[in-house]
């Protein structure tokens, strides 16, 4: 059954040889995949109906924490530590997204030395 697939789809297996924007493993896509699984093994509330609803709050957050900021855990302890009736009321300052572009601002410029 492998090999009539491995036949059947030899053109799209071999794509990466024609096509150098290819990648020929998939160590990329396997990175990404890797803290997810991290967060759904750690997760052992998952198995009911609420628990699996936390969780995909959880991986939402995490997952756009990392791509915005870099990181999940600057901006989770960032988070955890701002006033609740502040986030309450303004939301859209409290997101992984308005944290970076606030550390970014905050960041001091980098001067070119010339040589």
């Amino acid at each position: 059954q492998g090999c009539k697939y491995i036949v059947k789809h030899r053109k799209a297996l071999t794509a990466y040889l024609g096509d150098y924007r290819l990648a020929a493993n998939n160590n990329r896509a396997e990175r990404l995949l890797r803290s997810e699984k991290i967060l759904l093994v750690s997760c052992k509330f998952r198995y009911s109906e609420k628990g699996r609803v936390v969780f995909d709050i959880l991986r939402t957050l995490v997952m756009t924490a990392s791509g915005a900021c870099g990181g999940a855990k600057p901006y989770l302890c960032w988070a955890l530590k701002q006033p609740e009736d502040e986030i309450k009321a303004r939301p859209h300052l409290y997101t992984p997204l308005a944290f970076h572009q606030m550390q970014s601002n905050s960041a001091p410029e980098l001067q070119a030395t010339g040589s």
